[in-house]
């Protein structure tokens, strides 16, 4: 590639990298990324560097030979398999005529480098090479998490991981690039270039079908011994165990495995590192794999496709979607009319905020937003009922209700940033309205925790709801009557004192004070905070990425956990006074009744830390000096 695209390339990646470096001064910036890499450490260092008994392991694939040891002879099907699926997808993807655009060059790129003496295969591959580093980024995270082993054999994962990468990114590039140019040629050669890759693809999967088809015929014919017709559990998985470690070697030297034979050489760098792996297929996942990429390369270097006026077309819109009216523009004229609620002309200022600060989440009105939710929780129950083989169902059901109940009051502040993390960059405008300082720091927080609260209100409704489905299949059916499968079992109801049916609908009772009260705590802190440390929190509408953005997002659920922890403390104190006073003193049992006036009695306490909270905001919202904020802004 010519040597001025090259030095072009480096001293952008290394301006890049300098630029995040020069961040860390930024408090905000340098506690979030030390956050993230606690994180790592922890739940990432400890598999890589320690084994279960906490000694240092070997830089060998001690956790990969596991894993494929487990797979056993299965790895030669296994990869079959994987091949399969990935010429579907590819097969599919070339049948649909759409793509994004083929290389992705910033409109300053394009006006300075298209002009010079540069050779076009050059300016190709440098567009090429731009993925790279986020290629190599996506490689790094991805090895973290799904690799295995030690730190060589994650270096190896890693090098599986770019040339998967790599591959993908250039077909893509290719595909594009043959998109583009079938739009530039004549019609009717266009199409006849359609029609002969749509032929092609067909014959070969009728070519597949037939293999595939022949498989199945002989599979079918394969009978154990009369004495073996009745085979347990554990005999059936061995039976098909031997099956597909039988049959996966030798399809791999028949025809669908001649038919796969290019996405087995694609697929082979996440098989080569099996010790289970043949000398061929280790052979063919080195030799074949660096065949594919400088395949790939040529085939999109060489393109004779027109891109520069496509890229520039995509630039200038990846530049308009920023701008201070993107989201306007981008909302159709019917969308603007829309309104979450009707909003009366007169009335109190705070219920205008709410309004305002509703539609910058959604325009659709709070009772479509029901009805959805409605819809969406017959959808849930209507999956047990429609396939009642998957008995998992209802848990995993159940298991996302309790998971929405309890995440959402912690994780709404950070979710929904319709508050004052967007309003306070328009401090000029908004300090000057006739309102106290607590009602408008109350308002400001009122949105997220709405929908935030809704968020969980939801998760409850879908327990409650699959709950119930269960109670009246164990009432009409007889096959579900040896066993409970609910959330509280019958001998819980009797020993509160209520019937079954009942029993849960009094628990989430008890819950839903406490959810909308850790709500509104977290929402309040969280807003507060931005009052107090402007600099340390991203303001906008929009959600920061990356490492800094992943810690920062941490620390802030963790402290928000212990806010609540800490505010919770009075309340289940004096919960375990009550109850004691009231079996141990007085001999009275404990009813199910009591669950409502003990959430009431738990959200006191928070929602007296709220109220707190927003009065502290107030005040420093009333000594807010907007002018002196301008100022520190634009410097």
């Amino acid at each position: 590639m010519n040597s001025g695209l090259v030095y072009l390339m480096v001293r952008s990646v290394r301006g890049r990298i300098i630029r995040t470096i020069r961040l860390f001064k930024q408090p905000k910036y340098l506690v979030g990324v030390l956050g993230f890499v606690l994180w790592m450490a922890v739940w990432v260092g400890g598999p890589l560097f320690f084994d279960n008994d906490g000694g240092e392991v070997t830089v060998e694939f001690a956790d990969a030979e596991l894993l494929f040891e487990l797979m056993g002879d299965t790895l030669p099907a296994l990869q079959l398999a994987v091949a399969a699926v990935l010429a579907l997808i590819v097969s599919l993807w070339w049948l649909v005529p759409w793509s994004r655009v083929a290389l992705n060059l910033t409109e300053a790129e394009i006006h300075m480098l298209t002009p010079m003496p540069v050779k076009r295969r050059h300016l190709i591959q440098y567009a090429t090479l731009k993925s790279q580093p986020g290629i190599l980024f996506g490689c790094g995270i991805m090895t973290l998490f799904l690799g295995s082993g030690g730190p060589l054999s994650r270096a190896v994962w890693f090098l599986a991981f770019w040339v998967v990468l790599t591959l993908w990114d250039l077909h893509s590039k290719a595909r594009a690039l043959w998109l583009a140019r079938q739009r530039e040629l004549p019609p009717a050669r266009a199409w006849r270039n359609r029609l002969l890759l749509t032929g092609a693809i067909v014959i070969y999967w009728i070519a597949l079908g037939i293999a595939i088809s022949s498989l199945i015929t002989e599979l079918m014919t394969v009978r154990l011994q009369p004495e073996q017709e009745v085979l347990d559990f554990e005999q059936s998985l061995e039976f098909i165990r031997l099956t597909v470690a039988t049959y996966g070697p030798r399809l791999q030297s028949e025809a669908l495995g001649w038919l796969l034979l290019p996405f087995r050489w694609v697929t082979a760098p996440l098989f080569v590192m099996a010790p289970g792996a043949g000398t061929v297929l280790k052979l063919t996942g080195v030799v074949m794999t660096v065949v594919l990429l400088l395949v790939h390369n040529e085939w999109v270097v060489r393109s004779r496709a027109k891109f520069e006026e496509a890229a520039l077309a995509h630039a200038r819109r990846e530049s308009s979607k920023k701008g201070p009216g993107a989201r306007y523009w981008k909302t159709s004229s019917r969308s603007r009319r829309r309104v979450s609620f009707s909003l009366s002309p007169v009335g109190p200022p705070e219920l205008a905020i709410l309004w305002k600060n509703a539609m910058m989440v959604t325009r659709f009105r709070y009772t479509t937003l029901l009805l959805f939710g409605l819809a969406a929780i017959g959808v849930a129950v209507a999956i047990p009922v429609v396939f009642p083989a998957f008995e998992p169902a209802p848990f995993i059901i159940i298991s996302i209700g309790f998971m929405t109940m309890a995440l959402a009051p912690l994780t709404g502040a950070q979710s929904y940033r319709n508050d004052l993390r967007a309003d306070l960059l328009r401090v000029e405008t908004i300090r000057p309205w006739p309102i106290e300082g607590w009602k408008l720091f109350a308002a400001e927080c009122a949105a997220p925790a709405v929908f935030a609260a809704f968020t969980a209100l939801f998760g409850a409704a879908l327990v409650l709801a699959m709950d119930l489905l269960m109670t009246l299949q164990k009432t009409v059916s007889a096959a579900v009557r040896d066993t409970d499968l609910r959330v509280l079992p019958e001998t819980v109801a009797a020993g509160l004192g209520v019937p079954r049916p009942l029993l849960l609908p009094l628990v989430i009772l008890a819950v839903i004070p406490l959810i909308i009260a850790l709500t509104c705590l977290s929402t309040t802190l969280q807003n507060l905070l931005v009052l107090l440390f402007p600099g340390w929190v991203q303001l906008g509408g929009g959600k920061q990425q990356g490492a800094a953005a992943f810690g920062q997002n941490m620390i802030m659920f963790f402290g928000l956990g212990l806010a609540g922890l800490l505010c919770l403390l009075p309340a289940a104190l004096l919960i375990a006074a009550i109850i004691a006073a009231q079996t141990l003193l007085f001999g009275i049992p404990l009813v199910a009744w009591e669950f409502p006036v003990f959430g009431i009695i738990a959200a006191t306490p928070v929602m007296a830390a709220v109220a707190l909270i927003v009065r502290a905001g107030g005040r420093v919202w009333d000594n807010l000096d907007p002018s002196r904020e301008i100022l520190e802004g634009s410097a």
